[in-house]
């Protein structure tokens, strides 16, 4: 007999951060609870198989946010490119009919509006498959961050489900037409709609579940702790190994802003970069942060010793970890975890699940609630606590090592305009000029920018800078290269798309005016290097 059934609800994330792939896993999740059998994927990882899908009848709720000057994230970027070659060979064929007709979408799309390229990848996105004929099964979200994503997102996805349900019915109900007027015989017969009743319903945040387990690890090695390198691990598919060559005071030791300038050596594999273009870099946790927190989570007995994982759902599985096992759970949340970003309140729901005071558990859930909005403003988004010192707050609280590190964001690598064009000496060098980031709260308590505080700990550790009189915060990172050793860092390119100067030599003779206050003039270094580069007949204007 032939499969009259439509294919599944698609869930496809892109993800510069881990802030939609960890929504997206919620509404699998979620769906899943409700009875509804649904699939999940990046972006990326669905390209090959985007066309025959969508060209079928398909619902596929897009979850995505935006990255750089609103371009797709990291994971999303090959999906563009052949959504967008489909476009042009559709341009070709104008008499055929659109190829996505029978294809249902939403889009919760992620952004923060202080960006002029505010929602710029899910309005691409938008108007790509509308213009292939996809239809909306239920009205876009517009998610802003200036007014919280998790409200808004939870307003969403509650109305999220009659639609969805609805279309499955009516999706399954276009494939079989099709069915029966492909069949000979008009007695054939054809699988009758269905949705699963409902199981139950959540209200509020959804509390994001243990993703996996850890268990010994069985390797032949199982006995052995690796030695991890102070500059840790290859979390990039494009990063490298580069070597700091020369690090520099730009300030005073007076001054109240502390910057440093860094050289790196690039090696030849390394691509070429413009001016305007950013270096990422992937830096670790503080060591105290990482300690606290070993001692308060349950389920180990020993932080350093090498484990495997028990996936429970390849679905859901975080992607951030894909590929790290075996490993401990001291590295896991030296390297990839992050620990110091504002907590979610569905992250605040989790700890609430293992605090043994009542009052503990009580003060959580209110935090994580609509009536405790002020309180959460005040006591979490304004004093900005890391997980160490959540835990601190909470001390009855002593959650699972498993479900932690499940709902923890990916530890995201830091950006750093090249303050130089790689022409002449700096041809295979890359500079970047940082503040060193510490602010007080308005409890008082200080807060670290955990990259800067790393590499001017590099730095110095090495002998490349002389701390005295200019920097006191030694020891917030216990693995550090010894003097005159040499010092690296894993980093990668990132390209702009459109912060560069213009290739049509005629524009070189119009006037410039560059803003860029404090370090924000990194890039416009690299810029006058290319402009007093250029060819002395090109006539070059003014640069304010």
């Amino acid at each position: 007999s032939t499969d009259m059934s439509t294919p599944n609800p698609l869930i496809l994330f892109g993800s510069q951060t881990g802030t939609a792939e960890e929504i997206a896993k919620q509404i699998y999740e979620r769906g899943s609870g409700r009875g509804l059998t649904l699939e999940i994927s990046e972006m990326d990882a669905f390209t090959t198989k985007a066309v025959s899908r969508f060209s079928k009848p398909a619902t596929i709720i897009f979850v995505l946010s935006s990255t750089g000057d609103g371009d797709p994230p990291d994971n999303a970027t090959r999906f563009f490119g052949r959504i967008r070659r489909l476009i042009r060979e559709q341009q070709k064929k104008k008499d055929e009919p659109l190829p996505f007709i029978n294809c249902k979408f939403t889009i919760l799309g992620l952004g923060d509006s202080n960006y002029s390229t505010f929602q710029g990848a899910p309005k691409k996105l938008h108007t790509s498959m509308t213009s292939l004929g996809a239809s909306y099964f239920y009205p876009r979200g517009i998610i802003d961050e200036v007014h919280g994503i998790e409200e808004q997102t939870e307003v969403w996805i509650d109305g999220l489900w009659e639609s969805l349900e609805r279309t499955i019915i009516e999706q399954q109900e276009v494939n079989n037409a099709e069915k029966i007027e492909g069949e000979t015989s008009a007695e054939s017969s054809v699988s009758k709609p269905t949705v699963a009743k409902k199981k139950f319903q959540r209200k509020g945040a959804a509390v994001p579940t243990v993703r996996f387990n850890f268990i010994p690890n069985e390797s032949s090695d199982k006995n052995s702790i690796k030695e991890i390198k102070y500059w840790g691990y290859e979390r990039h598919d494009n990063s490298f190994q580069l070597e700091l060559s020369n690090a520099r005071w730009l300030t005073s030791s007076d001054s109240i802003k502390q910057n440093i300038e860094l050289t790196f050596s690039l090696p030849e594999e390394f691509p070429t970069y413009r001016a305007g273009d950013s270096i990422g870099f992937f830096c670790p946790n503080f060591q105290d942060t990482v300690d606290r927190v070993i001692q308060r989570l349950s389920g180990i007995s020993d932080a350093k010793e090498l484990l495997d994982c028990k996936i429970l759902d390849e679905a859901t599985f975080p992607s951030h970890l894909k590929g790290c096992f075996p490993i401990s759970v001291e590295q896991l949340l030296t390297w990839y975890c992050d620990m110091t970003s504002i907590p979610k309140k569905s992250f605040l729901k989790v700890l609430a699940l293992y605090c043994n005071d009542e009052e503990e558990k009580k003060k959580l859930n209110h935090l994580s609630s609509m009536k405790g909005k002020e309180d959460f403003q005040r006591e979490i988004e304004a004093e900005r606590p890391s997980l160490a010192d959540l835990l601190d707050m909470f001390p009855s609280c002593n959650p699972p090592a498993d479900h932690i590190i499940s709902c923890l964001p990916p530890l995201a690598p830091r950006y750093y305009s090249y303050s130089c064009a790689p022409i002449g000496e700096n041809k295979r060098k890359a500079k970047v000029v940082y503040s060193i980031l510490s602010i007080t709260t308005p409890s008082g308590k200080q807060r670290f920018g955990l990259c800067t505080h790393w590499f001017t700990n590099l730095a110095i550790a090495s002998g490349l800078l002389e701390a005295e009189g200019h920097y006191n915060e030694i020891g917030l990172f216990s693995n550090l290269p010894n003097k005159n050793e040499s010092v690296y860092a894993f980093g990668f390119q990132n390209p702009s798309t459109k912060f560069h100067l213009p290739d049509v030599s005629e524009l070189f003779s119009k006037p410039r005016i560059m803003i860029g206050p404090g370090t924000g003039v990194a890039p416009f270094i690299g810029f006058l290097e290319e402009l007093h580069h250029l060819e002395e007949e090109i006539e070059k204007g003014d640069t304010w």
